[in-house]
This record gives structure tokens, sequence and C-alpha cells, in this order.
């Protein structure tokens, strides 16, 4: 028989699940540590993972995962530190979100597909301690743009580079004697490459499907070229090579290209630059590459000449790079006076450190050209030098880093569902915006940029983090500035919506966010009075309006259980009274 007891226990039960399901409703910061090798510790903090002690990393496997995994797609920025010798087996495959890595230099080993799949990564800085590459360890690195491989490096694994679609040019250092199969296949915007290890046969399949490269350079100890290595490489010019076996390397290179129409073997060294023409001979692509620099040129062709306004992609190995570039810039901003044209140069800047030397670009000053700067840290900036005035920059070199802390305890006055601190390594005071990396998981929330002076905090602006899961801000100079996501009492009426969003909000003057009826309304998540955002609240909404619906359908199953009792046997309560 049910008596009042069992029905408290059944309340108590119940209430106990409706706890459950609040405290599984609001999602917890991706935050984890442990250990991943015998003397390693791995810990993730947002979006960033360090890797830091001695020793070598464990090696991973499908069936046994990295322990961060599962946070895989919001990493966007791996640290490895300095002690750590070797990067596991499938470490950070499927890191698709990962947009820089930082590795020590006592590093040696890199593992079987242990960047597989990542495919915003535009940028790997390899150390002189790299003696092997595994197996696909960087296979359909879509994003990768160069891959200046160390001198002192052994062994690189079969499909290493397969399918880097952005690889305009690529080494084999002469100190490898392990050259893999397949290493640079479909690497299909290669332009050049330069095979510089005493191997006497081209691996099969080396640069099968490379259909923009132009120029090679192969070793002269080279005696034999493997099955399909050149396959499909319809615009390959030029075959630098001085060994004893022109004839019957030019023979089977010969099968495979169009080369007879393109000129042959041809000794002697390799000129800096190579010019590819893709896309029917529409596009053009140059390539330049130097111990400072590797500069690449894509631009249209029209009419039979090149248009001068195109797309420049450069990746720098020191500050002497910065006036190779400018000189590059330079040279475009001539061809285009001439040509009357008035489309702005846009350049992509991949630094292996972290300095702009003001002096090498401080003739650019003033002119229609933005630049979108890349640090080996993965700090981004954007800088338009058309609103920087001539000598403003010609005298400093600028450290761009910058990084991002999280604060926990919410200063006074600012209330949101995430806080973070900017710290710059040095002042930034020309016309530049900042990227704040917050991870793919952020895309589509409200970030504003507040400044707190004498603790007040005043809002300086608001974007909506873009799909890459960045927020950019113009950056006012020499200000203590906090990056607040989903901030109380700021709505988003006058945000900044990335290019790629704008047609999702239906913005029609870029000032408001309106949806397709002409609704104005705010996009991404406040915090409410409870210190919830709006998904939490609905989340947490959503599980107790379920868990309702249970309390209801058991209250009523009890109830009418304990009618039917009372028809059978009586109101037990009525029958003590009478007694």
């Amino acid at each position: 028989m049910i008596n009042h007891n069992t029905t408290i226990r059944y309340g108590a039960v119940l209430l106990a699940a409706i706890v459950l399901v609040l405290t599984l409703s609001v999602p917890a910061s991706a935050a984890g540590s442990g250990s991943c090798g015998a003397g390693l510790i791995w810990s993730l903090d947002g979006t960033v993972l360090t890797i830091s002690g001695t020793g070598e990393m464990e090696d991973y496997s499908d069936a046994y995962m990295p322990p961060w995994y599962a946070n895989a797609g919001e990493i966007t920025s791996v640290s490895v530190g300095e002690g750590v010798t070797s990067i596991g087996s499938l470490a950070f495959y499927g890191c698709s979100a990962l947009g820089t890595v930082t590795l020590p230099s006592t590093l040696e080993r890199i593992g079987d597909r242990a960047f597989k799949d990542c495919v915003g990564l535009g940028y790997v800085g390899f150390p002189a301690s790299l003696k092997a590459i595994g197996e696909a360890a960087f296979e359909n690195c879509s994003s990768l743009t160069s891959a200046r491989l160390p001198e002192g490096l052994v062994s690189i694994g079969n499909m290493a580079f397969y399918h880097c679609v952005s690889l305009s040019s690529a080494n084999v250092p002469s100190t490898a004697v392990d050259l893999g199969k397949v290493v640079f296949a479909y690497c299909t915007g290669l332009v050049r490459a330069e095979v510089r290890c005493p191997i006497e046969k081209l691996p099969d399949w080396t640069f099968y499907g490379c259909a923009a490269l132009a120029s090679v350079l192969l070793p002269d100890e080279l005696v034999e070229v493997g099955d399909s290595a050149f396959k499909d490489c319809g615009n390959l010019q030029n075959v630098h090579y001085s060994g004893d076996q022109s004839e019957s390397v030019y023979k089977s290179i010969a099968e495979e290209t169009r080369i007879t129409a393109r000129g042959g073997i041809v000794t002697g060294a390799m000129a800096p630059t190579s010019d590819a023409y893709l896309n029917g001979g529409s596009t053009r692509v140059t390539v330049t590459e130097t111990e400072n620099a590797t500069i690449t040129v894509t631009r249209g062709v029209a009419g039979g000449s090149a248009n001068p306004v195109g797309v420049i992609t450069a990746v720098l190995a020191n500050d002497a790079g910065w006036k190779e570039l400018a000189d590059v810039i330079g040279d475009m901003l001539i061809e285009r006076t001439r040509a009357a044209v008035s489309d702005t140069i846009v350049v992509n800047v991949q630094l292996a450190g972290s300095t702009l030397a003001g002096g090498a670009v401080t003739d650019l000053a003033g002119e229609p050209v933005h630049m979108f700067i890349t640090t080996g840290a993965g700090a981004r900036w954007r800088v338009n030098m058309n609103a920087i005035k001539r000598g403003e920059i010609a005298d400093r070199t600028y450290d761009l880093t910058f990084s991002l802390s999280e604060i926990y305890d919410l200063p006074a006055g600012l209330v949101c569902s995430k806080l973070y601190k900017f710290d710059f390594k040095s002042d930034v005071d020309f016309a530049a915006s900042l990227g704040a990396s917050l991870g793919t998981g952020y895309a589509r929330r409200f970030a504003s940029l507040f400044v707190t002076e004498e603790g007040r905090h005043t809002l300086l602006g608001s974007v909506i983090v873009d799909s890459d899961g960045s927020a950019w801000f113009k950056l006012p100079a020499g200000e203590e500035l906090y990056l607040a996501l989903d901030a109380e009492g700021v709505w988003a009426d006058n945000a900044s919506i990335p290019n790629d969003m704008q047609g999702d909000y239906g913005l029609s003057d870029g000032e408001y966010l309106i949806d397709i009826q002409g609704n104005r309304y705010a996009v991404g998540e406040r915090k409410s009075k409870w210190g919830l955002t709006g998904g939490q609240f609905a989340m947490i909404a959503g599980g107790v309006a379920f868990i309702a619906v249970v309390v209801v359908a058991v209250v009523m199953i009890i109830h009418n259980h304990n009618a039917k009792l009372r028809a059978r046997y009586g109101d037990p309560a009525a029958k003590k009274e009478k007694k």
C-alpha cells in the first residue's frame, strides 16, 4: 500500500533528477589536463592546448585517441614546449579549427597522421632539430601555404603532404635519405619544388596531380623516375637536373607531361622565381623563394595582359623578408598605376616570428594595401596601410604578440558569460585591427570590446564572432582592454557582422541586424539576471519542462493507484477515525 513516506521518497528522487538535468544542461568550458607521455603533461584551457615537460609524446591509434580528441574541433592553437622530443601519431588529427602550432627546438619526430585533416593550419615552423616526419603527417592540411623543411631532416613518410592544395612551394633537404611515396601528390597549388636529397630514384607518385607545378629541381644522383611521379603535371616547364642520366630522366618525365612542348631539362641552378598559368591561362601564379621569404602572387589575366591587382601570400622567415615583400608590393603598385585601376591590393602575411619591421614597409604608407598578418604564435592583425601616414612607422619595429587570458572574477559593473583580458607585447600605435581567436564553438556569439579606466567600463565596439571563431576589433592604442561575450546591457543593433554572414542576417545598410521580414533583432546570447546566457537558460528551461511532464505523469500514476486502493480497501484514515 502506498503511504505518505513513499510519496515523499518519489518526490526526493524526482527532485534529484531535476538537479541532475539542470547540472548537465549548463555546458562547461573546454578544460582539462593529464599525462600524454612518461614525462609530458597536456592542458587544455578554452581553445588553447599546451604540451609541456621532457621526452616523447605517446603514440595514439584509431582505437586509442588522444585525451583531448573530444575537443579537437574547438582547439585553435597548440603550443608544444621546449623539452618535448616527439609529437605522437594522431596527436592533433582532425583539429579542424587549429590555426597555429608552435614547435620547440628540441623536437625530433612528428608521428603518423599527427596533423591530418587540420584544414585551418596555415603555417608550420619546422625546427632545425627535426629528423623525421611520419606517414600522412600533414595530409589534407588544405590551408598550408609553405613547407620549408630544415636541413637535418632524414625521413619523410608516405603521403606526408598529400592533398595540401594551398602549398605553393616545397623542398626536400639534402640530408634526407628516406623519401616516401605520394609525398606531394595532389598538391594542386604547388608551383615550384626542390628535391635536393641524394636519392637514385624519385619515388612513385611523388608529384602526381600537381597541376600547377612549373619548375622542379632534381638531385644529380637521380637515375630513375618512379611510376606516375609527374602524371597530370600538365604545367611543368623546366626540370633542373645536372646528372648523368638526363636522357632517361627526360624521357620518363616526357611520357607523363607536355614538357616536350614546354622546354626540357635545364642544367644549372634553379631561378628564385617560377611562373604558372592556370585555369586555361586566365590566372597567373608567380612564386619567389629566398632564404628570407616565400612570396606567391596570384592575379587574373585578361585580354592577353596581366591584371596588376591580385592577391599576395607571403611567408616571412625574418625581418629581411619584409623588405622583399615591400619590393613585390611596390612593383604591383607601379603596374596598378600604369593600368589605371583602383582595386585594393590584398596581402596575406605569415610570420615565422612576431615582428613587423616598420622601416621596411614605410614606403607603403598611404597606399591602397590591406595586410592580413598572422604571427608564428597565432596572433592575427589586419593593417590598412592607406590609413597610415608617411613616416609614422619608419623608425619602429613592432612586436605583434598578444594573448587573451580569461578573467574568472568579474569586475563590478561588467556582467557577461565570459571575460578575457588582452595582454600586448608592445603598443601598436597605427591603424590596425586584431582578430581574437575564440574557437569555432563561439561562432555567431556576440562579442564586445571594453576599455576599463578608473573602475569604469566603456564599450568600444561589438561584433558577431565569425564562422572561424574569431572576433575582429579596431584597436585603440595604449588602453587596458577586455573582451566580453554576451555582455549584459549591450545590444547587437550596431554590431559589426562578418562578410560571410551578412547575407544570413539580411543586412541592408550594414548597421543593423534585420531579418528578411525587416524586423530588427539581437544576435548572440545575452546573460540573464541569474547569470545564465540565453542559450543556457533555454536548455535549462527545456530540461525543466521535460522533468515537469515526467513529474506530472508520475504523480498521476501514484494518484490513480491510490484511488484504486481506496476503492478496494477503503480510506485508511477514515477507518482510523471511526475506531
